[in-house]
This record gives C-alpha cells, sequence and structure tokens, in this order.
C-alpha cells in the first residue's frame, strides 16, 4: 500500500472512546487493547480513566462511545446504549460494604441521622444502600477517598467499592453491612454491579467489531496472567500482589468474557420504575412477624367467611322458607348488619396487619394493592351497614302495607328497590375485595414459600469485578 494510500485510510479512521474506571480489574480487562496486542478490526481505540459515577454521567449525556458503567445507570441509558456481553460484573453473596469507625445499627442508617458517604447516586452501591436503608441520608464523595474521610471522622459512615471493600480493615473501620451478602439472602440471586456499554448509533457491523476486540481484550489477560496482573497492580490502591491474586482478577472465577443474555439490565429499569424492590416476600422473620401474619389470615377468614355464609345459604335459605319477603327482609336485615360489622372489624385488621407485612421489600404495586384494598373493603361494609340498611328498615316500617302488597309504582316500594340495589352491589364489592385480599396474600405466601433459605455459610473473600 502506497504511503498516500495508508494516509488516506488513516484518515478516515475515528478513534473510538473506550473509557473507564481506574482500578486493577478494569486495566486487567483492557490490557491486552492497551498494549496494541490485540486484532481491532481496524478500529482505534482512545482510552479514557474516570470514577465510575462521571463515567455515569457522561454515558446519560451520549458523551462516550464504548464506557463502563453501573447497572443503575443503565436505566436511564439503555435507549442509547447497547450492554456489551463481555466484562459485566456481579457480587454473588458480595458486593459494597458500608463501613464506619465505629457501630451503628441499620435503623441508624435509614432514619437518616447519619450520612453516608457515596460514591454517587446512580452507581449500584447507592441503588443497593437505599434499598437496605430506605431513609438513607448520602453524600456524594470521591470514591477513592470515602475511606480516609471515615477514618478521620468526617463522615460517620461510608459506602466502599473496589479495593476499599477488601482494605477498610486497616484503618480500623468496621463493617456494617456487605450489601451483597444481604442482597444475596434476601433474593436469593448475585449483585449486579456493572457492565461495559456501546452507543447505539455506531452501527450494528462498528459495535460488532468493537465487542470482538473486547472479547479478545480479556482473554489476552487471562492467557498472559502474569503481564496482565504486573499492569492491573498500577491501579491497585493499597493492594500487594499477592492480595491481587488471591482475592481480585488472579482468581478463575473472575473470567468476564461473556455475562450471557442481561437479564440484570432489566432488573435495573424496573428497578428505576419502581416496580421492583426485591422478591415480595411475606417469610415472618420473627415471632411478631408471625403473630401479625396470624391475624392477617383470621381477619381474612373473618371477612370472608361470614359475607359468603350469608350471601349463599342465609338470605336464600329464609326468602324461600319464611312466607313472605317483608317477614324474610325483617330476619335478614341484623344478620347482614350483623355480617357488616365483623367486616368492617375484619378489613380494619387487614389495613394494619398488610402496613406491617408489607413494610419492606414488597414492589409498589403490591404493596398499594394490599394496603388499599381493605379501605375500600372497610367503606363498602360501612356504606351497607350505616347507610342502607337503616332506611330500608325505615320504609318498611312506614309503609301503609306489606310491601309486596303495593303497587308496582308506588313510591315506597321503588325506593326500597332501589336501595335494595344499592345493598346489594356494595356488599358484593365487600365479597370482591376481601377475596382479592386473599389472593394476593396466597401469591406473597407462595413465592415466600419458594425462596431459598439465607446460607449461613461464609461468603467467598470479594474480587475486585466491581463497577459499582
Amino acid at each position: 500500500m502506497s504511503s498516500a494510500a495508508r494516509a488516506t485510510r488513516i484518515a478516515r479512521v475515528t478513534p473510538i472512546t473506550l473509557a473507564h474506571s481506574p482500578d486493577s480489574d478494569d486495566a486487567f480487562m483492557f490490557y491486552g487493547l492497551a498494549q496494541g496486542d490485540v486484532d481491532t478490526e481496524g478500529l482505534v481505540f482512545s482510552h479514557e480513566l474516570s470514577d465510575i459515577e462521571s463515567l455515569n454521567r457522561r454515558a446519560i449525556a451520549g458523551e462516550l462511545d464504548v464506557t463502563a458503567v453501573s447497572f443503575h445507570a443503565y436505566a436511564y441509558l439503555a435507549d442509547r446504549y447497547l450492554l456489551l456481553p463481555h466484562g459485566a460484573s456481579f457480587g454473588d453473596g458480595y458486593g459494597p460494604v458500608v463501613v464506619a469507625r465505629q457501630p451503628l445499627s441499620r435503623e441508624d442508617i435509614a432514619s437518616g441521622s447519619v450520612s453516608v458517604a457515596s460514591p454517587g447516586r446512580r452507581t449500584t452501591a447507592a441503588l443497593a444502600l437505599s434499598l437496605w436503608a430506605p431513609g438513607v441520608d448520602m453524600k456524594e464523595i470521591p470514591f477513592d477517598r470515602i475511606q480516609e474521610q471515615v477514618a478521620s471522622g468526617e463522615v460517620a459512615a461510608g459506602l466502599l467499592i473496589h479495593e476499599g471493600q477488601l482494605t477498610y480493615s486497616d484503618d480500623g473501620l468496621v463493617l456494617l453491612v456487605d450489601l451483597g451478602r444481604w442482597w444475596k439472602e434476601e433474593t436469593g440471586l448475585p449483585l449486579p454491579l456493572g457492565g461495559n456499554v456501546v452507543r447505539r448509533d455506531l452501527g450494528a457491523e462498528r459495535i460488532s467489531r468493537i465487542s470482538r476486540a473486547l472479547r479478545r481484550s480479556i482473554e489476552y489477560g487471562l492467557s498472559h496472567r502474569d503481564a496482565a496482573l504486573s499492569h492491573a497492580l498500577g491501579y491497585a490502591r493499597g493492594l500487594t500482589a499477592s492480595s491481587a491474586c488471591t482475592s481480585t482478577i488472579g482468581r478463575g472465577g473472575t473470567d468476564r468474557r461473556d455475562a450471557g443474555p442481561c437479564r440484570p439490565c432489566s432488573i435495573a429499569a424496573r428497578r428505576r420504575a419502581g416496580f421492583l424492590r426485591r422478591a415480595p416476600s411475606m417469610r415472618p422473620s420473627s415471632r411478631v412477624d408471625s403473630a401479625v401474619l396470624f391475624f392477617h389470615l383470621a381477619a381474612l377468614a373473618l371477612a370472608i367467611g361470614p359475607a359468603v355464609f350469608f350471601g349463599a345459604v342465609v338470605a336464600p335459605t329464609l326468602f324461600r322458607v319464611l312466607p313472605t319477603r317483608d317477614l324474610a327482609a325483617t330476619v335478614v336485615s341484623p344478620v347482614l348488619s350483623g355480617a357488616c360489622l365483623l367486616a368492617e372489624v375484619a378489613f380494619g385488621v387487614l389495613f394494619a396487619t398488610s402496613f406491617w407485612l408489607t413494610r419492606e421489600g414488597v414492589p409498589r404495586l403490591m404493596r398499594s394493592l394490599l394496603t388499599r384494598l381493605p379501605v375500600a373493603g372497610f367503606f363498602a361494609a360501612l356504606v351497607v351497614h350505616q347507610l342502607l340498611i337503616p332506611p330500608i328498615d325505615r320504609i318498611r316500617r312506614e309503609a301503609p302495607g306489606l310491601i309486596d302488597h303495593l303497587p308496582a309504582a308506588d313510591p315506597s316500594r321503588l325506593l326500597l328497590e332501589r336501595y335494595h340495589r344499592l345493598s346489594t352491589g356494595f356488599f358484593g364489592a365487600l365479597l370482591v375485595t376481601a377475596i382479592g385480599m386473599l389472593l394476593l396474600t396466597a401469591r406473597l405466601l407462595s413465592v415466600a414459600h419458594r425462596e431459598p433459605a439465607p446460607s449461613a455459610s461464609r461468603p467467598p473473600v470479594p474480587k475486585l469485578l466491581d463497577l459499582s
């Protein structure tokens, strides 16, 4: 190829911006590309290093071609970026950690009475912390300064990612929670942390070449482990070669060549929309929860049993056996009042127990239904009991004769029929609401029954495949 043709070809090559965080696992992953030792199929990469929250923000703004991002952030940029199938990070029983100089309770964190230094609000670590402690007060600080600020007392607690997950004890800090372990115990699933994304507008052909180049770079690092590890140690703040080999990129379990289908991304997107907190669960976790669940089920029986028995047995039997409808109605009225009163009590209990049982960890829609249906059922019973039955009884008492003997166009008979239709409708709504509560409760209990029991075994030492 002539020098002129080569110059023309080079001029047409636009560098691909490849951004990642300045930590050891990313350095290991991109070692082959950085050294120029892998086939890029004619692509030229321009490497940029920045902390993960800065990368999240720049990706949301559409500034980067290829970049590492948090799975939490991907929910905000999935319309412009594709997730690459290589280089994803999962914490299987381990993940970001919250540390402090002295022990703090989960309630201390959730109340917002103490501030927690966070690497950024779009990081998966921050999302996981907000799920563990919904009322947490987070203060954004660069990830590589959090540990020292907690140790110096500038902040009460810190959320650590990358090497900080392993080195916090060197500064005398204590572990408050390992969010990856908590997530595993709650859901039975690994915690999705981060991955690599590519801009959709680069086109299918270039995206395929970029993906193949990234895979080759990871394979190159794995096949040249010693050299890649030596390169990566330049980014391993506070880690020795032995700790890096045993805890992070040197382990066989860190193979990031293929993350498989991106189920975690849909989880992140659904979580952003508020439809998923964690797997729905009503598994009793204490004696109090067990007692509340017992009262919940008893209230369901009280709401459904008398109403079904009245509608299916009592009312039809009395109207069939007694000689006149007026006499049957006279007997039915107090029975219906009693059934509605029991339903009012039952729905009141159901509201309180549902509020308690869904106080955390239940999807927003499920929690909304379980706490609002009892209110609807209570008011349906109240309307029948207090607003419909009294006027029906009064019309029967004040009628000039038996209602059945009055002309069809008589005002008293017409008004009574109207009240009767209303009472039937509201009583039916009461029963449907109670059955809906039963189905929702059965759904939650069935999911809880299928959840794996929390593992008592010690989780493995965290690796630093953490783009959180």
